[in-house]
């Protein structure tokens, strides 16, 4: 099902992306290589974030998206941030993906 919003038409939210943010600790997480390589983490860019999440927190409207395996797809550099940062726990959506194309076509999509 499809609906309009903002003029354009967008696919109808299915159960698997209903997702709700769950807190998990940073040992948990784990990077799967062509996840994490489909974008470049920046030293200069995690170092920062992981200023800034020293003096305000993770950023929970900015969770890291993982499979149900807990693998990273995307915030792979707020994931190096936190563990930089120090941080037990991090904000996660778990998304069930129904193969590993579908799940690093989300990743290019995001």
């Amino acid at each position: 099902m499809k609906i309009r919003l903002f003029g354009t038409m967008t696919k109808k939210a299915n159960d698997k992306d209903n997702a709700k943010i769950k807190m998990v600790e940073v040992s948990q997480l784990r990077f799967d290589r062509d996840f994490k390589n489909v974008f470049q983490q920046e030293n200069d860019k995690v170092a920062e974030i992981a200023n800034d999440m020293r003096t305000n927190g993770f950023d929970k409207s900015r969770p890291i998206i993982v499979t149900e395996a807990y693998i990273i797809v995307d915030g792979h550099s707020r994931f190096m941030a936190a563990k930089k940062a120090g941080l037990e726990m991090v904000p996660v959506i778990i998304k069930k993906f129904d193969s590993r194309d579908e799940t690093i076509e989300y990743e290019y999509k995001m």
